[in-house]
């Protein structure tokens, strides 16, 4: 999610393709296709516990092993049903799972082999990884845009991508790597574990100030959240625009962001990288960014409410002494746009599978006034807000373990269910109760803000780039649309 006036969320894009040098997974993986069920089990069960190892085909191949092992049904049609909630699905893929919960559901045995027209596991990749976009929604109307969906035009070979990974006491090779694959980017510097490039006015004084405040970050990450932060240098290069921004992907990452895309900034899992529109020291979108790339290394199955709305929440944000807290910002005025009533619960939010952004009714909404993508907006924008609620009440850390720690086997049967238990437990009060709570209090907030007794020493900011260029048929920005009834 993406500006600030106009506001958009946009594409946060990881490659979850197939595993490099990887054995546990590729020996789980050559299990499965052999349909030898028990040693694939086994083994992928092992890879879930490593560094990136929750992944969404590792949770496939785990659950319909599952379906196909005595004594193992119920828990192989619970780990689908957990992957349904907890992952960015293509459709495809969504319909996939689905009809392998429905066959194993209406079983009264373990099942038989998977057929030999089942689609080949590689092409079992979440939304990220072809990189679909998000939506943004202007600050100041009812006019909510998606993004042009960045799509993979070029492979990259694994050996190259890991060549990228340049360990921390190699600052030289760092530098000559990114000056190698980004020319065009003339400033390079090393701070703390960041290798960073800039074509964005950034001289080397400030690229390192960058990297000091983006350590701070991931330090206040670890304590919080327990992330483990890699060992090798993140690259970070910075542009000065979002056309800049797409002929980088091209060359840097093969993506393809599509003519007058609003995308500000992503992430690529695989060579620890993350690409952004940065002017100046507004660099809220590297903390958004950096969220989802550090996370996503032990909880690749977060779900979609608490990645994006953990990420969003730090986005515009300050420092008071060693603590990060997040601030109201434009996402607020978005939720202004419209009436109480329409607002989205605490329950719709947290009980939701991870929003597929690849569905019809959002790609062709190409004039920005349709209902699920305005419902959409709305729902994510509560959605960070909740976040905020829930860090002033000294409860997110515990939130996000509680969710963090689940054992996708052993949850109830009814993800949504199983999510509003676990939240209660955590929060101490009923779901509803709860929500009456977080609406009074944002209610309180949207007309009086947040006071805080002390001021920050250091405040975090985001790029606030011009409006997209407008769409035929929408309507001027001092005359928004309606919400939808």
């Amino acid at each position: 999610m993406r500006r600030a006036h106009p506001s958009y969320l946009a594409a946060a894009l990881w490659l979850i393709g197939a595993a490099q040098a990887e054995p546990l997974y590729e020996a789980g993986k050559a299990h499965w296709l052999a349909a030898e069920y028990q040693p694939a089990y086994d083994a992928l069960l092992d890879f879930r516990q490593q560094p990136y190892g929750r992944r969404p085909e590792v949770d496939y191949m785990l659950g319909t092993s599952g379906c196909r092992m005595a004594g193992k049904q119920q828990w192989g049609a619970r780990v689908l049903r957990y992957t349904l909630y907890n992952y960015p699905l293509v459709e495809s893929s969504r319909a996939l799972v689905k009809r392998e919960l429905a066959l194993c559901q209406a079983a009264t045995e373990p099942l038989g082999p998977l057929a030999a027209s089942q689609p080949g596991i590689d092409s079992f990749v979440a939304a990220g990884a072809s990189g679909s976009g998000k939506l943004y929604a202007p600050a100041d109307r009812a006019n909510p845009v998606l993004t042009y969906p960045a799509r993979r035009v070029r492979e990259l070979p694994p050996g190259e991508l890991v060549a990228r990974r340049i360990a921390l006491d190699q600052a030289d090779a760092a530098i000559a790597m990114v000056k190698r694959l980004a020319p065009g980017l003339p400033s390079v510097a090393t701070s703390a574990r960041f290798v960073l490039a800039s074509s964005a006015g950034h001289s080397s004084e400030q690229l390192r100030q960058i990297g000091r405040q983006l350590a701070r970050y991931l330090d206040f990450l670890q304590r919080t959240y327990q992330i483990e932060l890699p060992d090798r240098y993140i690259a970070i290069y910075l542009v000065p625009g979002p056309a800049d921004l797409g002929k980088l992907a091209r060359s840097l990452h093969g993506l393809d962001m599509g003519p007058h895309s609003p995308t500000i900034g992503y992430t690529f899992r695989d060579d620890q990288s993350a690409v952004a529109v940065v002017s100046g020291m507004g660099i809220g979108t590297l903390f958004h960014e950096l969220y989802h790339l550090t996370v996503h290394r032990g909880f690749g199955d977060i779900p979609q409410w608490l990645d994006e709305g953990i990420a969003s929440l730090y986005e515009v944000s300050a420092f008071y002494g060693d603590a990060l807290l997040g601030e109201p910002n434009w996402r607020g005025k978005v939720i202004d746009l419209f009436a109480p009533p329409q607002r989205p619960s605490v329950r719709q939010i947290i009980s939701s599978d991870w929003f597929p952004f690849d569905v019809q009714e959002l790609t062709r909404d190409t004039d920005g006034v349709g209902r699920a993508t305005m419902a959409l907006s709305l729902q994510m924008a509560v959605n960070r807000y909740l976040m905020l609620y829930l860090q002033e009440r000294g409860l997110l850390p515990t939130v996000y373990s509680a969710f963090r720690d689940r054992d996708p086997g052993n949850v109830l049967d009814d993800p949504a269910l199983d999510t509003v238990a676990r939240f209660e437990g955590v929060v101490g009060q009923p779901i509803d109760a709860f929500s009456r709570d977080f609406e009074r209090w944002l209610d309180q907030v949207q007309k009086q803000g947040l006071k805080r007794n002390a001021a920050p020493d250091l405040s975090i900011r985001k790029y606030e780039p011009p409006p997209p260029p407008a769409q035929p048929g929408s309507p001027p920005a001092d005359n928004p649309p309606k919400a939808p009834a």
